[in-house]
């Protein structure tokens, strides 16, 4: 920035009087504009840097009598074509931090500056800072649109990955979903073996039948298989009964309803 600011104090504070101060001031006017452009990438700027470099080149052809001698030959000023270029390298650099939605919004500039710079061939003529400009920018582009597409490419491998692995996580859950039926389903037929073979249509048998038995989760209620007086086969014993905790139960079930229909047997609860 304080390059550009020396460069517009060039042309202001000039030496030279009359139309050769105009021409100038003109000149490294347009040449701030320029070097703004590669800065902001502002199109604005570049069609005034390209109008200011036109107006400037009609100026020289008049004053080019005044700027040669004997010995020398007409040559646009070097530091002005300095300053583009490595304002241009900078600019051509910064775009390797640029993400794939920026790289294609800087592509369009690149590509509209091109074509604004390549329809004044009377500019590039007379200036080598804007041919050179034109060089770093059609380099600019071929490596924004190289990028561009490797980062899509990049894009799309990622986005298929992330499909597969989704594709394999959703296989996984089924897997797991068939095992754990598979289970339930295994236990659900052993079970009836073991209710067929002791003569029961519901319930389950208790934990630890030959030590101390007590009823799985899900299976509170006991019942107990000694025939009563009144023709009954077993008592029925819920958490609530005061000697449910002394009671080892024989057979369990969920609710005292599932025990009262039970088929195999006749059971009832304690009389009060």
């Amino acid at each position: 920035m304080s390059l550009l600011v020396k460069l517009f104090a060039l042309g202001i504070f000039s030496t030279e009087k009359g139309s050769k101060a105009w021409f100038e001031l003109i000149l490294v006017t347009g040449a701030l504009c320029a070097s703004g452009y590669l800065i902001w990438w502002q199109i604005p700027l570049l069609l005034l840097s390209i109008f200011l470099g036109t107006l400037a080149a009609g100026m020289f052809s008049v004053l080019c009598p005044q700027y040669l001698s004997e010995n020398q030959s007409v040559q646009i000023d070097s530091q002005v074509s300095k300053t583009l270029s490595i304002i241009s390298r900078f600019n051509a650099i910064q775009l390797e931090s640029l993400s794939e939605l920026e790289l294609a919004a800087r592509i369009k500039t690149i590509q509209k500056a091109i074509r604004i710079l390549e329809s004044h061939p009377e500019i590039l003529k007379e200036a080598s800072g804007f041919l050179s400009t034109l060089e770093v920018l059609e380099i600019s582009r071929d490596f924004a649109l190289a990028k561009s597409e490797y980062l899509r490419e990049k894009s799309e491998a990622l986005r298929i990955q992330s499909k597969l692995i989704e594709r394999e996580r959703q296989r996984r859950i089924r897997e797991d979903r068939i095992r754990k039926q598979q289970k339930v389903e295994e236990q659900q037929n052993k079970l009836e073996a073991i209710r067929k073979e002791e003569g029961f249509t519901g319930g389950c048998p208790p934990d630890n039948r030959d030590t101390e038995p007590t009823c799985p989760l899900g299976y509170p209620v006991k019942v107990t298989l000694h025939g009563t007086e009144d023709g009954y086969d077993g008592i029925i014993w819920s958490a609530s009964h005061g000697k449910y905790l002394t009671i080892k139960p024989r057979w369990c079930y969920k609710s005292v309803e599932e025990a009262l229909q039970e088929r195999g047997y006749r059971f009832r609860e304690p009389k009060r």
